[in-house]
């Protein structure tokens, strides 16, 4: 985070996302930051390291498209717990499947269905969040 802070990269990043983001409504910038984190929680599994890295990005983005600190939050939370009961990265998973003698392909058949399902209900509740004003508190 010092190197990205002091590279300036967060702003760069701040800057070119909220121009990207200037004319889209926030259901799609909420749709666009949830994808980001569920393909990011594969490179980066642990949530506090995730939070380390994003979270200095998205609460400024946030600001700037309208959207309210706690439903940030929220996307950023639906987006990072769902993944990781799939992601082969998870070291919790992998090991629990060895226990289990699962082989990760048979779990994925398994549970693709039940991700797809509590990612879209996660997602409504973040619009649902959106949509009420959820915060600030």
């Amino acid at each position: 985070m010092v190197l990205m802070t002091q590279a300036k990269i967060v702003d760069t990043a701040i800057h070119q996302l909220a121009q990207l983001f200037d004319s889209k409504g926030s259901i799609t910038v909420l749709l666009l930051i949830y994808i980001a984190v569920i393909i990011f929680n594969f490179f980066v599994i642990s949530g506090s390291g995730k939070a380390v890295i994003m979270m200095p990005i998205l609460g400024p983005l946030g600001q700037l498209t309208k959207i309210n600190q706690q439903v940030m939050v929220l996307v950023y939370n639906y987006g990072d717990g769902f993944t990781n009961y799939v992601w082969p990265t998870s070291g919790l998973l992998m090991a629990g499947l060895t226990m289990c003698d699962i082989e990760w392909e048979d779990w994925i058949k398994f549970s693709s269905k039940l991700f797809i399902i509590l990612s879209m209900v996660g997602f409504g509740f973040v619009l649902i969040a959106n949509y009420i004003g959820l915060g600030p508190f």
